[in-house]
């Protein structure tokens, strides 16, 4: 490994093998995974292998627990300063408040269970599509709004996906509504709601500003099995 490697990777990038990286790797991504997220992306390894695993991947100081603990006492777990680096990913920060940890930690659920429902598909995080190279970031584009994930099928057919835990107004849906009219590289959006009010609420906002032609729009009630933190 030449000088300017390994001045640039954190020396423990070395010990990562194809496991460590993708949970790590989703661990950016997210920016917060539960014990039970990150742990289930080490299957189908033995838990007393992943618990070694974890506890080697805190000493090297790529992972490390949150210290804001939810009302469930369920275990967080953020990444460091050294874990984008580790896997080479250009991707920064974590939940800051208890309500974008909540909504961070239900988008994880939701992508897990989207991606078990289509094999071979793709799930990029509204972090991922907040990046610079993103087409969605670029200069010159509406930078107003960005949905909590996209899911791109084998075929590539590209949809949006919104989870709502808290109900917005009229207004700013019709205002997040018209960002999607205007997309040409988003072929469908998928709304994941906790209220059944909104089944009909939003459809409701896209006829009345006139978006129906516009965009398909789903809106879906979040299946009572799911894990989210409302």
């Amino acid at each position: 490994m030449s000088k300017a490697r390994s001045q640039s990777q954190p020396r423990s990038v070395a010990t990562l093998d194809m496991h460590d990286h993708a949970a790590l790797s989703d661990l950016v991504r997210f920016g917060a995974l539960t014990s039970e997220q990150l742990e289930r992306r080490f299957a189908p390894l033995a838990h007393r292998t992943i618990t070694t695993r974890l506890n080697r991947l805190k000493a090297a100081g790529l992972l490390q627990q949150h210290f804001r603990v939810l009302p469930d006492q369920t275990r967080i777990h953020i990444p460091t300063s050294l874990t984008a680096r580790a896997v080479g990913l250009h991707l920064s920060g974590s939940p800051t408040t208890e309500r974008l940890l909540k909504h961070t930690l239900t988008c994880v659920s939701v992508a897990d269970w989207l991606l078990e429902n289509h094999r071979g598909a793709h799930f990029r995080t509204e972090k991922e599509l907040m990046g610079r190279h993103e087409p969605m970031a670029r200069r010159g584009h509406d930078t107003s709004h960005r949905p909590d994930g996209l899911l791109i099928l084998p075929g590539g057919r590209r949809i949006a996906i919104e989870v709502e835990l808290n109900a917005k107004t009229h207004a700013e849906y019709g205002k997040i509504s018209r960002w999607f009219a205007s997309r040409s590289d988003i072929d469908e959006v998928r709304w994941y709601v906790r209220q059944h009010y909104l089944l009909h609420t939003i459809p409701q906002v896209l006829e009345a500003y006139w978006l129906t032609e516009d965009i398909g729009v789903h809106v879906l009630l979040l299946p009572e099995w799911l894990q989210v933190w409302p």
